[in-house]
């Protein structure tokens, strides 16, 4: 047991018992009456024994009661409270985890209700000083991270404001990334200044205790540290044996022959140990269309308690030539509403955006080089047409350039800049490209895996006998697809109105056309740029976490996003047409909506142009939701705290509760005597 207060206490006591026991001696005085007799006075007699000073507080019930009564308010005084570990004058700092994993229903509510629970209990745990030892008082402040941090809360004492500021946290879809959340608190501490240097680790003052108040679902744990001098402790959130059935795949994919056979693919994952069945119901545009079941096999768990999730898919083949939005959801046997054997529901479904059924439609200007016109004979293509540079020039000066998915441009480049439109350009630099060295030959030393273009493909064998170096700048809005050893090998340039692949060598100065790599590439660009940039459903797909980006057509207005919950919210596009919205926070499908010219793919509905985006959890490890008890840091292994600890159980007010009940006695004994 701690007290705030004693000084004060101590010295109301030094006032108030001595002048209780004063009262006592300074009883008033009675006049002198002679009187027959006093035998039948006793009471009168022994009063007048009492003239003696100690005599008065002989067995004396009442100041017995007063004195009691004066002790309880003096130790209320004192403000004595039972306290945890910390000390007064502490720096707390709350990190809440708001992240997907935090809306399993394996406890009370869910994961996040009982974290903002537990964050209360800390916050009503600091420390209060007294009227005159306010400098004493804890400080806290409240961070809430997802994949990011967000400072919710300062610094302050004010405990009314933490509360408040913890009540505010909402959940989200993204997944649990310590390190923003880390930096933000790392930040918000004063540094340490040693002859004129600030030492990033050391504090100035006192350290911080940090609250982690998670499930311990974080990807990058093994890269975070509390620092030199604070301490990190942890407060689980959820249970061990918490049970979770997820969609953690979702895509589809037209076939290159035939575009209009659909096939969409559902992966899922169950953390279960025992074998389960579920059903996934497809939808297209709002529509049942087929219910698939799949069996997911028991999940291993290791002596450690981890656990490694069994998986299964279904695929789903149709035939749809219509652009079509995609929804699917898991309903698990034999009780879908039953929580115990699915914990986290955002995973349960997912959404695509698929684009309509087409075949391309190409025009290829070119000197002669059979190597690309045969390769282009041999793609699926709706239209081919193929100019010499002569017709070629002609041709993109009439209106028929703009019908063409792709124009193919072969060791040449109009003069000018590039018309709106999609391009693949071998072995030229068009304007916006700048030239910054001299011709020579190069291997390849890396290439983009990600970009629709590259992804899949080897240039390990390709060899070019001359490359040009040139300027890939980022400012140039170029980005590199393939890296040689003379520089960029293929680029993309991107505009709202232009987007271009261009490969800086000539095909015939290399042994490419013999490379598998070559037709591959070549249909992979060509798919691409003829829908705008976009491959199948991975369109306009994204998790929750990551920044809403994309071109829109030059004079786009009145720029509005709205979100799967029906808020709304007024983007300005940029110069370029760029608009950025986020990170976003939820599941679900996003529109896009301006007023102005509409894009290859977007809808005109009534004056307003609208695009759509499809937002996924799709993260196996976050669905993977059994909660840890212990979680390891790059610098230590935390083990689980309890909250209950660092509560401050005040007592002052049983005290004071304690001292009221004396006084209705001291009361009722006075009357009692009064009326005997």
């Amino acid at each position: 047991m701690t007290w705030v207060t004693p000084l004060i206490a101590g010295i109301a006591a030094a006032v108030a018992i001595p002048s209780l026991i004063i009262l006592y001696f300074l009883k008033l005085r009675r006049r002198d009456v002679e009187i027959s007799s006093t035998l039948l006075w006793r009471k009168a007699i022994e009063d007048l024994q009492a003239n003696a000073p100690f005599q008065k507080l002989r067995r004396n019930i009442l100041l017995l009661l007063q004195l009691l009564i004066l002790a309880g308010i003096l130790l209320a005084v004192g403000q004595p409270e039972l306290k945890g570990s910390s000390k007064s004058g502490e720096k707390h700092i709350i990190i809440i985890d708001r992240s997907a994993s935090m809306e399993a229903m394996d406890v009370d509510g869910s994961r996040l209700d009982e974290a903002r629970r537990q964050a209360r209990e800390i916050v009503e745990g600091l420390r209060e000083g007294g009227p005159f030892q306010g400098a004493r008082s804890d400080e806290a402040m409240v961070i809430a991270f997802d994949t990011f941090g967000e400072v919710v809360q300062q610094f302050t004492t004010d405990k009314g404001l933490l509360n408040a500021a913890i009540d505010r946290i909402t959940a989200s879809a993204a997944s649990s990334k310590l390190t923003e959340a880390m930096q933000l608190a790392k930040a918000h501490m004063p540094r340490r200044i040693v002859e004129d240097q600030i030492i990033d680790e050391l504090t100035a003052g006192v350290p911080a205790i940090m609250h982690l108040v998670s499930d311990g679902r974080i990807v990058d744990l093994e890269e975070v540290s509390a620092g030199v001098e604070n301490t990190l402790e942890y407060h689980p959130i959820g249970t061990p044996e918490a049970r979770n059935i997820a969609i953690t795949g979702l895509q589809a994919e037209r076939a290159y022959d035939n575009p209009v056979n659909l096939s969409i693919f559902v992966g899922v994952q169950s953390t279960d140990p025992t074998t389960r069945n579920v059903d996934v119901e497809l939808y297209l545009d709002g529509n049942l269309v087929r219910t698939t079941g799949v069996t997911l096999s028991g999940a291993a768990v290791a002596p450690d308690g981890s656990i490694e999730p069994s998986t299964n898919g279904v695929n789903f083949r149709l035939e749809e030539p219509s652009g079509v939005g995609v929804y699917v959801k898991l309903a698990t046997r034999p009780d879908p509403d039953d929580v115990t054997t699915d914990v986290l529901r955002a995973d349960d479904e997912g959404w695509l955006i698929v684009p309509p059924a087409r075949q391309s439609s190409v025009a290829v200007i070119t000197q002669g080089n059979p190597f690309l016109t045969e390769a282009l004979r041999g793609l699926p293509l709706a239209k081919l047409d193929i100019y010499d540079e002569e017709a070629g020039a002609r041709f993109l000066r009439t209106e028929d350039a703009a019908t063409y998915d792709v124009i193919i441009l072969d060791r040449w480049t109009p003069s000018e800049t590039l018309d709106p439109g999609r391009w693949l350009i071998f072995g030229a630099t068009p304007a916006g490209l700048d030239r910054k060295g001299e011709t020579a030959p190069a291997t390849i030393i890396t290439s983009d895996g990600d970009h629709p273009v590259t992804r899949g493909l080897n240039f390990d064998n390709l060899l070019i006998a001359e490359q040009p170096a040139i300027d890939a700048s980022d400012d140039l809005g170029v980005d590199v697809l393939v890296e040689s050893s003379n520089g960029p090998s293929i680029v993309e340039l991107s505009s709202a109105e232009v987007r271009a692949v261009v490969v800086t060598f000539s095909i015939l100065e290399s042994n490419w056309p013999f490379e598998l790599s070559y037709v591959l590439f070549l249909a992979q660009a060509v798919d691409y740029l003829a829908k705008d940039g976009v491959i199948g459903a991975e369109s306009r797909q994204f998790r929750p976490g990551d920044l809403l980006s994309d071109r829109l057509p030059r004079g786009a207005e009145n720029v509005r996003v709205r979100q799967p919950d029906g808020s709304e919210t007024a983007l300005v596009a940029g110069a370029d047409g760029r608009v950025v919205f986020g990170p976003v926070r939820q599941t679900g499908i996003y529109e896009l909506t301006w007023t102005g010219p509409a894009g290859l793919t977007d809808v005109d509905e009534g004056g307003r142009v609208r695009r759509v985006f499809a937002s996924n959890m799709l993260d196996p490890r976050e669905s993977t939701v059994n909660s840890r008890k212990e979680i390891a840091t790059a610098s230590s292994v935390v083990a689980a705290s309890s909250t209950s600890g660092l509560v401050n159980r005040k007592l002052w007010p049983w005290f004071v509760l304690a001292a009221l009940a004396i006084v209705m006695l001291e009361w009722w004994v006075y009357n009692r005597k009064v009326h005997v």
